[in-house]
């Protein structure tokens, strides 16, 4: 089994790794047996990496999707509507992706924000709802 698929068998069985800086952390439901334990330990190295990765790979995911509503919705051209989308991200990503990773302040994927990462979302969110319509 590769790392991908027993990080989604721990995240099926209620376990939720996540990567804040060169630290691993680790929520579940339930207690941990002594052998997850054991494998998350063995595996710290890689899962921080694939973690990370994964981390990266949402903001680009993101920062596209939010630049594809600007396009369709704001009828705004690629270019710009990337523009857009990166500007209004950049904060918002930084903030998830620095401070709030390294301070464990922010988790977006559980909806988890500081005040500072609900300002800077609430900011890019608004960024397509002020896009100009059907241009």
């Amino acid at each position: 089994m590769d790392m991908r698929q027993a990080l989604h068998r721990l995240s099926a069985a209620g376990v939720v790794l996540q990567a804040i800086g060169d630290r691993l952390t680790v929520e579940s439901k339930e207690e941990l047996t002594e052998q997850q334990r054991a494998w998350i330990r063995a595996h710290k190295t890689e899962l921080l990496q694939l973690l990370t990765d994964d981390d990266r790979e949402a903001v680009r995911e993101m920062v596209t999707e939010r630049a594809a509503i600007l396009e369709y919705d704001g009828g705004l051209d690629r270019q710009e509507a990337e523009q857009i989308a990166h500007g209004a991200a950049q904060d918002y990503y930084n903030h998830l992706m620095g401070v709030g990773k390294a301070t464990g302040c922010c988790y977006a994927p559980r909806g988890r924000l500081c005040p500072e990462g609900q300002r800077l979302r609430d900011i890019y969110v608004q960024a397509v709802e002020a896009a100009p319509r059907g241009r």
